[in-house]
């Protein structure tokens, strides 16, 4: 997160009054009046805006764009003291422009990071549609096929076995039943000729009768011979019947595997076909959620390089100018340059830092979206990276130039105290490494009224970063 050192934002202002009072001998009066003049009414003009709200708006961008117009042609010009004293108020009238600038940054950073946040949203759908895609196309229902396959060839060749078994089965008791019924048959027409037989002998004489005894009983034998042997063969059946039942069974059995078997072949098929469908719907979406990515990325890169890149560079121009002019003479007004330089180099480089920050975090989102699988964001994350590098860069040599100010200062006192705690600060910001997290554990505390300007300007002085709104830091 990019933090700024933080002061209160009246610093600018109170910087140009301590350059009028350090500078009064030198203008008074005997100067160029045009310039003294112009110096003058930019004082009223700091005024104004000490009086309005201290966040950058249209009343300070107004009034500080009044003030830069106003005292660029006396800046260096004229006497020593007057052009001495237009160039810090200038600096610190541009100061403000950055200030206002830097909002507008902001608001559009915050604008890319909310777009980078979608980006990775249609990165992780594009990522669930092409897993979901891989995994259907994963399915491969041929080896399934073949072990069904292979199952119902070994269920038909046993049903055949069966059936043949059934076969000779329904053969043998076919055959059993038919003796079992010639025997009976046969069994019941000897004892039907017996029966005959015993009614004539009743009727007979007794030579007939001593004649067709031996005859009956002859042929109830022969009836309970037959009879008997047709049991026999009868008990043959019973005792065959359970094998042939358990034939049955077995090819009831056997014939509702092969249904099974058949049923599962049949939907495992029916998966297959579903698979492909699925990858192909789901290849579909997926290449339409890339072509959303893109498009979202082409929109975030064009964004980026026009209204983003302009607002930043508008900003830290702003913030070079400022620092361009922050020129001092000797004794205060030499200090109050200097301190005008710490608190430009200040914010350009707490401004670069900003936007290396925003295109590390866009560097690493498309590098995220490479990792997910989609090679064609590699370049635009080398790209990013290498503008973070060189903003990251800039940075530092702004921020070593502030500290560098910061520690040329000789203030007295518990004011300079607090600007050296500023600028070790800095310093850790400055050497902290791209993508870490700077150790600002001992921050300064702002400093208060009691400062040591003149009452005329007892706002208290301020290291702000113009920018500065909470909802405005990066993470």
């Amino acid at each position: 997160m990019t933090t700024p050192i933080h002061f209160s934002l009246a610093t600018r202002r109170a910087l140009a009054g301590a350059a009028m009072i350090a500078l009064a001998g030198t203008l008074g009066g005997c100067g160029d009046d045009a310039a003294s003049q112009a110096i003058n009414q930019a004082d009223i003009e700091f005024q104004r805006v000490s009086a309005g709200p201290a966040a950058p708006d249209e009343h300070a961008r107004t009034v500080y764009g009044g003030i830069e117009t106003l005292l660029t042609p006396f800046a260096g010009e004229g006497s020593k003291g007057e052009g001495e004293a237009a160039s810090v108020m200038l600096s610190s009238a541009q100061q403000g422009l950055a200030a206002a600038a830097t909002s507008e940054a902001a608001d559009l950073e915050f604008e890319v990071r909310s777009q980078a946040r979608v980006i990775l949203a249609h990165g992780s759908e594009w990522s669930r549609l092409n897993a979901l895609a891989e995994a259907a196309a994963s399915y491969d229902p041929a080896p399934e096929l073949a072990d069904l396959d292979e199952a119902l060839r070994e269920t038909r060749a046993e049903l055949s076995v069966l059936e043949e078994k059934q076969h000779v089965a329904e053969g043998t008791l076919t055959e059993l039943n038919t003796q079992i019924d010639e025997l009976r048959q046969r069994s019941e027409t000897a004892r039907s000729a017996a029966g005959e037989l015993q009614l004539e002998m009743s009727l007979a004489s007794s030579s007939r009768a001593v004649e067709l005894a031996p005859r009956i009983r002859d042929l109830l034998l022969e009836a309970d011979r037959l009879e008997l042997d047709a049991r026999r063969v009868d008990t043959t059946r019973e005792q065959f019947l359970p094998e042939a039942n358990e034939i049955n069974l077995n090819i009831a059995r056997v014939e509702k595997q092969r249904e099974l078997l058949t049923r599962s072949r049949t939907e495992t098929n029916a998966r297959g076909r579903a698979a492909e469908e699925d990858e192909q719907r789901l290849r579909a979406a997926a290449r339409e959620a890339s072509s959303r990515l893109a498009a979202k990325v082409s929109e975030l890169e064009e964004f980026r390089k026009t209204d983003v890149a302009d607002a930043f560079d508008r900003a830290i121009r702003q913030a070079h100018n400022a620092a361009a002019n922050a020129r001092g003479g000797k004794d205060t007004a030499r200090d109050s340059g200097t301190v005008a330089t710490a608190l430009s180099n200040q914010s350009k480089g707490l401004l670069q830092m900003r936007r290396a920050q925003m295109n590390l975090g866009i560097s690493r989102t498309y590098e995220s979206l490479s990792l997910l699988g989609l090679p064609d964001y590699t370049r635009l994350s080398e790209e990013a990276m290498t503008e973070a590098q060189d903003s990251h860069e800039a940075a530092v040599t702004s921020l070593d130039t502030a500290v560098g100010a910061m520690r040329r200062l000789r203030v007295p006192g518990d004011l300079g105290d607090r600007i050296k705690s500023a600028a070790d600060m800095l310093e850790r910001y400055a050497q902290t490494p791209l993508g870490e997290a700077p150790n600002l554990a001992e921050a300064p505390e702002p400093i208060e009224d009691d400062a040591g300007f003149d009452e005329d300007f007892d706002d208290e002085p301020s290291f702000d970063e113009p920018s500065s709104s909470d909802e405005d830091e990066e993470g």
